[in-house]
């Protein structure tokens, strides 16, 4: 009879039981205490390297943004960026939401294909990823 996987659930209640019914408490206590610090200092570390990284990443892309989009475009991710809806990007540059969309769409395609060859902006999403 072939082995049936085991779920997440039966998993998480088997190390429980294990630890519960094996280990000491005094095992437990510093097994406990060395996970949860170590754990958090982990992930207070990822959290600060993400932060550093994310912010590094906007500057590149602002740069792009700068050097390969029209004014009107630059306008458009501008508002974007900044969470403004498309009907109110519309009545603030004067045209309408379809002509929003359509800048929107022409703007983000050459920016990705600039972000595309930038190496810079490669390494850092590579780091982003492992992370």
């Amino acid at each position: 009879m072939p082995k049936r996987e085991m779920s997440k659930e039966e998993y998480a209640e088997q190390q429980f039981y294990y630890i519960y019914n094996v280990m000491s408490p005094q095992d437990m206590q510093t097994e406990f205490k060395h996970k949860t610090v170590v754990d958090l200092e982990e992930e207070e570390n990822r959290k600060q390297m993400l932060d550093e990284l994310h912010v590094k990443l906007m500057e590149l892309i602002n740069e792009k943004i700068n050097n390969c989009l029209t004014n009107r475009q630059k306008e458009v991710i501008q508002l974007y960026l900044i969470k403004k809806k498309q009907e109110h990007m519309g009545t603030i540059l004067g045209i309408t939401q379809e002509a929003v969309f359509s800048r929107l769409g022409i703007a983000f395609k050459r920016l990705r294909k600039a972000c595309e060859k930038d190496v810079n902006i490669l390494k850092i999403l590579k780091q982003i990823k492992k992370i």
